[in-house]
């Protein structure tokens, strides 16, 4: 991986270096955004269905309403934090793979407690529409 897949200006060194004032701002940084939780719960998906990866189309699919744009730009932070690794595969067509490294699938258990708590939060919202 080369500084230059990150941007002109990227330091690799620097961004290692960052401190947070609360872990909870690492977390934060690596695994939200509007679209990170979606491609990090599909490559895990597709981790533990068939120990594969995801092509770079195919997410596109799965994320019907994400830009090419977006997904790029998660893909890419993604990678930059060590949560999923890119493969370019060298055929005809050129593709390009996602897949959830070792440390990514550390945050499967923190998805799921969030997809919990989203639940249980959207029961508590329906239980209030419905005393109105």
């Amino acid at each position: 991986m080369s500084i230059d897949h990150f941007g002109e200006g990227f330091c690799m060194e620097a961004y290692r270096r960052a401190t947070y004032q609360m872990p909870f701002e690492a977390t934060i940084n690596c695994v939200c955004g509007k679209w990170k939780p979606y491609i990090l719960c599909h490559l895990l998906a597709e981790s533990i269905v068939s120990g594969g990866s995801v092509r770079y189309g195919e997410l596109l699919r799965l994320i019907p309403t994400v830009t090419k744009r977006m997904l790029t730009l998660h893909l890419r932070e993604l990678e930059r934090d060590g949560l999923i690794k890119r493969v370019i595969v060298d055929e005809l067509p050129l593709r390009v793979d996602y897949s959830i490294t070792e440390h990514g699938k550390s945050v499967y258990k923190l998805l799921m407690t969030m997809i919990e708590w989203g639940k249980t939060h959207l029961t508590m919202l329906e239980e209030q529409e419905l005393k109105r």
